[in-house]
């Protein structure tokens, strides 16, 4: 994938378009994900938005040309891109106004329990911009709301929130395919999320093809459904990501759970 988005010359022909300073950047990185790494420490988060929305159709013009043989110009891809991120930038708008509105009517909510054979998968992330840091929390559960795995790690160079949460949703994809669960309900609650995953919307923001991997990493499973909750129903996957900022280390529990999620597991075990 770095090769199709960075290092072939049909690629570099987009980036010799773009702001100098993306002109400038250089990776010697062959993996997309250690290239987008390589290049956060040096960009501006909007500059970091503009490389997210170019990565997008230069993935969309591939697959035009794979698909239909056509080859979109570089300066066309760019106006593309400049057009997507202000229509995403707007929607960020109207969905702040939305989340400040819903914040007037306290909302109480409990997490649930899976359908009798399914497994949960809860995914959160934590965000320390002081540190430039993403944490990472994960916990599987069955139907009876046993805690059967939890996870923490950590991601740097992450400081913007909606990033985090496609990160962490898309690790939640990787180690339920991983342990060869063949049922799961994958709930977080980062709505916009949620929405890609259920096909409901678009990602524009960055690692959207993170989020279109994690789709196809789901359809293996034999069934799978992804829900959304709200902060009070998430508390576990919540307390891990914030643990993981602390011990900074990628760590897969299956027993011997981390003390600060016990009593949260138990209480949520008595809710119907």
């Amino acid at each position: 994938m770095g090769h199709i988005l960075w290092s072939c010359g049909s690629a570099q022909d987009v980036w010799l378009e773009c702001p100098k300073k993306l002109q400038k950047c250089r990776s010697a990185a062959t993996d997309f994900m250690a290239i987008f790494r390589e290049l956060s420490s040096k960009l501006a988060p909007d500059e970091i938005k503009l490389f997210a929305a170019i990565v997008r159709q230069l993935w969309l013009r591939r697959n035009l040309f794979v698909f239909g043989g056509q080859l979109t110009a570089p300066a066309v891809i760019l106006r593309q891109a400049k057009d997507q991120l202000e229509a995403f930038d707007k929607a960020e708008v109207s969905r702040s106004l939305g989340r400040a509105l819903a914040q007037q009517t306290p909302i109480s909510v409990k997490w649930t329990k899976p359908p009798v054979g399914f497994l949960k998968i809860n995914w959160d992330a934590s965000v320390d911009v002081s540190q430039k840091r993403m944490g990472m929390g994960i916990a599987i559960r069955d139907h009876g709301g046993e805690l059967l795995a939890a996870y923490c790690a950590t991601r740097d160079y992450i400081t913007d929130a909606a990033t985090a949460e496609a990160l962490t949703a898309w690790q939640a994809v990787e180690i339920s395919q991983s342990l060869g669960l063949e049922k799961v309900v994958l709930e977080g609650d980062a709505m916009e999320v949620v929405k890609v995953l259920r096909n409901e919307e678009v990602w524009l923001g960055s690692y959207g093809h993170v989020l279109q991997e994690a789709k196809q990493k789901l359809c293996q499973c034999m069934e799978w459904k992804v829900s959304h909750v709200h902060r009070q129903g998430n508390n576990v996957a919540h307390s891990l990501a914030k643990l993981a900022l602390t011990i900074q280390q990628e760590i897969l529990w299956t027993d011997n759970f981390p003390l600060c999620i016990r009593e949260l597991v138990i209480t949520e075990q008595g809710y119907s």
